[in-house]
This record gives C-alpha cells, sequence and structure tokens, in this order.
C-alpha cells in the first residue's frame, strides 16, 4: 500500500512515491534507454520526420531532467540537474519549435543559420541522446556513491557544521568577497575608460571591440571563481556590499548582451547556496527560468543596438525565440559530423584535450611552442578558422575527439563527477569544488576545452589560498585562548 504523504492529488502522491527512490532506481531506465540507443543507433530515427524525431528528443531530455531531480535532495536547484539545464539548453533549442509545428522558424542566414536544415538537425539527434542518457546514468551512479558513504547528508546539510567548517566556509566566503567587489570594480573601471562612461547603454559587438586590450577573460573568471565562494555565506558584512557588486555586474552585462559571462557565475552560485540554505519551490524555478528565457530573447535583439538605439524599436520577446538561439550552439556538432563522418577525416583521439596540458608545460619548461592562434589542436581554433566564431560546444568536443563513443564517455564522466561532488559530505572545501567544477563545465558547455585546465587550477589556487588563510586565523585563536 502506497502512502500518501498528505497528499490528495494523483501527482502529488506520484511526486512523493519517486522521491523516496534510490538514485540508481532513476539511472536504471536511463541505462536501458542508453543501451536502445547505442544498439539501434542512427536507425532508431529512420522513417521520422522532422516533427517526430523533434518530440523524441524533447522527450528524452525532460526525462532526463526529471530523473536527475530524483537523484539528489536539491532537485532542481541541484548541480547535475542545473549542469543538465544549460547544456539541453543549448543543444536541444531547435528542436522545440519544430516538435509544436512541424517546421522550423529560423531561417538560413550566414555562418549562424545556414546550416539548419531537416537532415543536419537529425543527425546530431542521436548523438544529443547519447550525451544526455549518458550523463543521467552516472549523474545517478554518482549520487547512489556519495549517497551511500553519507547517508545522513539530506537531514543534515541544513545543520551548523563543526567550528572548523565554520571558519573555513567564512574565509572561503570572505576571499570571494574580496575576489567578487575587485573584479567588478574593475570591470566596471575598465568599460567605462575603454567604452566610455555610458558603456552599459552601447552595442555588444562596441564593448568587445572597445575591452579587447585588456585580458577580460580572466576578470570574468575572476568574478565567477569569487561568486561561488562567496554563495557559501553571501549575508556576513562584507559580502552584502560584494553580493550587491555582483547583481549590478549581471544586471550592466546581461544588458550588455553578455549573457555566458553573467550566466555563468551565477548558475553557479546558485547551485553552491542551494547546499547550505532550502531553496523555493520547483514551480517559482520553472516560472524564473521563463521569465529568464524571455530577457534572453529580448537581450538577443538589444544587443545589436544597444539601449541608446532602442528608441523607436520593437522588441518582439518570447521564451521559443530564447531557445531557438540558444539551440545555435549545437553548430560545433554538425561540423564535427561533417568532417569526421561525411567527410572521413580521422578522429582526434584526444588531442585537443592533452594539448593545453603540453602548451602549459612547454611554457613552464620554456619550451617553444606554436602560437595558441595557429594550434589545431586546440578545437576552437579549428572551428575558428574553417567555419568561423562559433564557439564551441562540449559535446562537439568530445565527437571530434572519439566519434559517438566519446560523447558517451565524457558526458558519463561529466555526470559521474557531478554527482560525487554534489551528493557527499557539506564541508566548505568540497562545497567550493562543486562551485569551481560548476564554473568550469558551464563554460565548456559552448566553448572550447582549452583554456579549462588553467581555469582548475586557478581556481583550486584560490581556493588553497583560503584554505591557509583559515588555518591561520585557527592557530591565532588557539594562541589567544592560551592563558
Amino acid at each position: 500500500m502506497v502512502i500518501m504523504s498528505g497528499s490528495t492529488s494523483p501527482f502529488g502522491s506520484i511526486v512523493n512515491v519517486t522521491s523516496r527512490c534510490s538514485p540508481l532506481a532513476w539511472a536504471t531506465p536511463n541505462a536501458l534507454l542508453l543501451l536502445v540507443a547505442v544498439i539501434y543507433g542512427q536507425e532508431l530515427l529512420t522513417g521520422f520526420g522532422l516533427q517526430e524525431f523533434s518530440i523524441l528528443v524533447l522527450c528524452i531530455t525532460i526525462f532526463v531532467g526529471f530523473s536527475i531531480t530524483r537523484m539528489f535532495p536539491e532537485r532542481v536547484w541541484s548541480l547535475p540537474f542545473l549542469l543538465f539545464l544549460v547544456i539541453s539548453l543549448f543543444h536541444v533549442g531547435l528542436y522545440v519549435g519544430p516538435a509544436f509545428t512541424g517546421r522550423s522558424s529560423v531561417k538560413p542566414n550566414g555562418i549562424w543559420t545556414s546550416w539548419i536544415n531537416e537532415e543536419n538537425m537529425r543527425t546530431v539527434a542521436w548523438p544529443l541522446m547519447l550525451a544526455f542518457l549518458s550523463f543521467a546514468v552516472f549523474a545517478g551512479l554518482g549520487s547512489w556513491l556519495s549517497g551511500s558513504k553519507k547517508a545522513k547528508n539530506e537531514t543534515t546539510r541544513f545543520q551548523n557544521v563543526p567550528t572548523v567548517h565554520a571558519i573555513e566556509r567564512c574565509t572561503v566566503a570572505d576571499t570571494g568577497s574580496l575576489l567578487v567587489f575587485s573584479g567588478v570594480s574593475l570591470w566596471f573601471g575598465v568599460g567605462a575608460a575603454t567604452a566610455g562612461p555610458m558603456f552599459v547603454t552601447g552595442t555588444y559587438e562596441h564593448f568587445l571591440s572597445a575591452t579587447k586590450v585588456f585580458p577580460m577573460g580572466l576578470l570574468y573568471l575572476v568574478i565567477a571563481i569569487g561568486a561561488v565562494f562567496l554563495a557559501q555565506d553571501p549575508f556576513r558584512p562584507f559580502g552584502k556590499v560584494a553580493l550587491i557588486a555582483f547583481a549590478l555586474f549581471v544586471l550592466a552585462g546581461f544588458v550588455i548582451g553578455l549573457r555566458g559571462e553573467t550566466l555563468i557565475p551565477f548558475v553557479s552560485a546558485l547551485a553552491v547556496y542551494a547546499k547550505r540554505n532550502r531553496m523555493p519551490s520547483g514551480k517559482i524555478f520553472v516560472v524564473a527560468s521563463i521569465i529568464l528565457l524571455f530577457a534572453i530573447a529580448a537581450v538577443a535583439q538589444v544587443r545589436t543596438v544597444g539601449l541608446r538605439g532602442m528608441e523607436g524599436t520593437n522588441v518582439s520577446a518570447g521564451p521559443l525565440e530564447g531557445i531557438e538561439e540558444m539551440g545555435y550552439s549545437v553548430r560545433p556538432l554538425v561540423a564535427s559530423i561533417e568532417w569526421h563522418v561525411d567527410a572521413g577525416e580521422d578522429f582526434e583521439l584526444g588531442t585537443t584535450y592533452w594539448a593545453p596540458f603540453e602548451r602549459g608545460l612547454s611554457s613552464l619548461l620554456l619550451v617553444p611552442t606554436i602560437p595558441a592562434e595557429d594550434d589545431y589542436r586546440l578545437m576552437n581554433v579549428e572551428i575558428a578558422q574553417r567555419i568561423g566564431q562559433i564557439g564551441g560546444s562540449i559535446v562537439a568536443e568530445a565527437h571530434h575527439n572519439f566519434g559517438n563513443a566519446g560523447i558517451v564517455v565524457v558526458m558519463g564522466l561529466t555526470g559521474l563527477t557531478g554527482g560525487l561532488i554534489a551528493r557527499g559530505r557539506v564541508t566548505p572545501v568540497r562545497v567550493a569544488m562543486l562551485g569551481i567544477f560548476a564554473v568550469l563545465i558551464l563554460m565548456h558547455v559552448r566553448n572550447s576545452f582549452a583554456p579549462l585546465p588553467l581555469w582548475g587550477v586557478f581556481g583550486l589556487f584560490l581556493l588553497a589560498v583560503s584554505i591557509v588563510w583559515a588555518r591561520a586565523k585557527q592557530l591565532l585563536e588557539a594562541r589567544m585562548l592560551v592563558p
């Protein structure tokens, strides 16, 4: 007999029952679907029209997303679900319209949309299903492995941690406050000095052109790492100031059109904050997501003319437009399939993953190496020179190296790592590593793997500095207590 847990609606009883299932119980059906997809391959879509395979892709995506929410106590606010949500939005956006109307509303125009047709969308549908299902299976496995070692996780994550952890948490948060405030102040200063005092009202292209003399990528990384550190305890005295600065940065950057640069630290910080705090309901999450999609669609239009050029301009923005525009990020996967499947080029066999480490080691040893802009071992360089500046893709890079098998392995490792980190003990170091991992993966969703090793080392270095600072504070306090 099923206990209803106070719910009187059929849907409520279903949710209550599913919430008590083991992560493996949700990983299992995803594993079966993954097995079917691997065995039958592209033949699964044989005979399907645009609307039919678009519906199939969306159904798989929704089922995977729902499964992931059942695997973690934070539900829709968990790190693995937030990662999957961003990955899926940037890769299946073009399937939403055809699923409802039977046709794509995107008009082919230039390198951004000229490739969009039924055949290409059919070709990438199967690799995407492999990616999503593999992510879910191994996220569930990671959740089960960590949860079995720390079964009390769900009941203790909101309680106060021991004093040593409290000091570490406060120190990590203070480090984040310093990074965020310094980074945001410098960002506004650089913007005003290079693009003009009213740079927020200008166009996206003008801002990029004006600030290219400054290493903005490093600045965005500092802000992102700072944000996830700050999220551990954002309401400390200086933390509140940093929080206001971060909110101003997100608002101003988003208006300019810096969607990735603002949303990556924001989403990563949400995942960290959710580990220590009770979050709003799933309904509020859905409403907020829809509002965000409206905003993304509006910004896509505003950033081409800037706020100053909006007079007399009509902005027509809806969630479908926002989702479709994000879906353009599947273009690198289409390119990889064209190169390796259609044209028969050899797969890279891990070259694009190894090259950043080799280049970094060569730099440390002062060994001459190929200039980055000419090194085809970096996928972003090859994409830029063969197609144009269309960004990258975590799924496309996996395919570029090992084909569909690479997609299963890379996305599986991503899900497994996310599951292990998200479901383990809640300590300041572990939560900070969760935030760093979130930043790296979210950056890789539509960018090359090339900068990730250096970014990861940078984030871990800042975390190490924070922990050393915390240890020093503990020793100082201990000596003050000695009579």
